[in-house]
């Protein structure tokens, strides 16, 4: 369901192109591809560099265009549901997992969120995977792990400044 949801009629839905989709798409491939001066995209890369090297892998594989980054976001949000299986998984019970994934999976917001490449959209996987990690690693009370907290924890603030906090809620837990 959540790949339906995320990749059928990629290029066409929910509406076009949306103004932050088309500026943050062409900031990356100024900057990530074509190696252009972009004085939006410089500051943008310099402050939330996560979000670009996400994106540009992307449009060296399948082209620079719109829908390589739609592509980007919904390979993520793919990636992101999995993981929030996996945290979960951690937490509860297989059949609570399965349902709230499976929620997640029909949710309007996040499909609605996981179809368009603008920058709040690649971000998804981490507000997940430093909760993800850090229930793992005080499983397994690993150093190793909680050093991969760590590291996610500042990737997802380097990815887009909403998920700042996510450094306090790691701190708090």
């Amino acid at each position: 369901l959540t790949v339906f949801g995320r990749f059928y009629v990629l290029d066409s839905v929910p509406y076009g192109i949306e103004g932050d989709e088309a500026k943050w798409t062409s900031e990356a491939v100024n900057l990530g591809i074509l190696g252009l001066p972009d004085t939006s995209g410089e500051y943008h890369r310099d402050a939330l560099p996560v979000s670009y090297y996400m994106q540009t892998p992307f449009h060296r594989l399948l082209g620079t265009s719109l829908l390589s980054a739609r592509i980007t976001v919904a390979v993520l949000s793919v990636l992101a549901s999995l993981v929030f299986y996996w945290l979960l998984r951690q937490l509860s019970s297989i059949p609570l997992a399965v349902l709230a994934t499976y929620l997640l999976a029909v949710s309007i917001f996040d499909i609605s969120a996981s179809r368009l490449a603008n920058v709040e959209s690649f971000v998804k996987i981490w507000a997940i995977l430093p909760l993800a990690l850090l229930a793992f690693a005080i499983r397994k009370q690993a150093w190793q792990i909680f050093a991969l907290v760590g590291l996610s924890l500042a990737l997802a603030a380097l990815t887009y400044d909403t998920l700042w906090p996510m450094i306090e809620v790691g701190f708090l837990l």
